[in-house]
């Protein structure tokens, strides 16, 4: 499996650590995954410092609207994602199915990314005036996928810091890279 950086896949060096993928039901090798190493892991943090400047620019309509295309990007590919979580994990095609949320994250999150949850509100002070409170982007932030619900725990982490106006990084768990590597 490649990295993925700034939307490219990005081959491992040929140095690289290489763990091997196995299929929790039969143990059969399905794949080796490459581990990050400092190289991967620096253009990975540059290039979400870059996105940031970007992403933290853009209001929170125009990110709910990119938010929820990924949604229906993501529901187009339940199907997929959902045999890539029985690979990953061991489930039964049902429970992968059930399990595989991530598109109602990125509508719920997206759906608030405009609102004055994510942006900020007006509040009455009475005869004092009004105060106003401003929510801004922290910036870069990273999230490790669990192993048990690799694209459900990803996208209840991605979501939410897209939505505020942040840039992600992801962290796949080594046990189940494959919705992670995916999604």
């Amino acid at each position: 499996l490649p990295h993925h950086i700034a939307g490219k896949e990005v081959a491992a060096a040929p140095t690289a650590t290489r763990l091997a993928k196995i299929y929790p039901a039969t143990g059969e090798q399905l794949c080796t995954v490459p581990v990050a190493g400092k190289h991967e892991i620096e253009m990975a943090v540059a290039a979400a410092e870059e996105a940031f400047g970007h992403w933290a620019q853009l209001t929170g309509t125009q990110r709910s609207l990119v938010l929820s295309r990924a949604a229906t990007v993501l529901r187009e590919a339940q199907p997929e994602m959902a045999r890539l979580e029985v690979l990953d994990t061991g489930k039964p095609l049902s429970e992968a199915e059930a399990d595989t949320s991530a598109p109602d994250a990125f509508h719920w999150f997206g759906s608030l990314a405009a609102s004055a949850c994510v942006q900020g509100r007006h509040v009455p002070l009475g005869a004092a005036g009004v105060g106003l409170t401003r929510r801004e982007p922290l910036g870069v932030c990273a999230g490790i996928a669990a192993w048990n619900y690799p694209v459900q725990g990803a996208a209840w982490k991605i979501a939410p810091a897209l939505a505020c106006g942040n840039a992600f990084i992801l962290k796949p768990s080594p046990l189940s890279p494959l919705t992670s590597n995916r999604l």
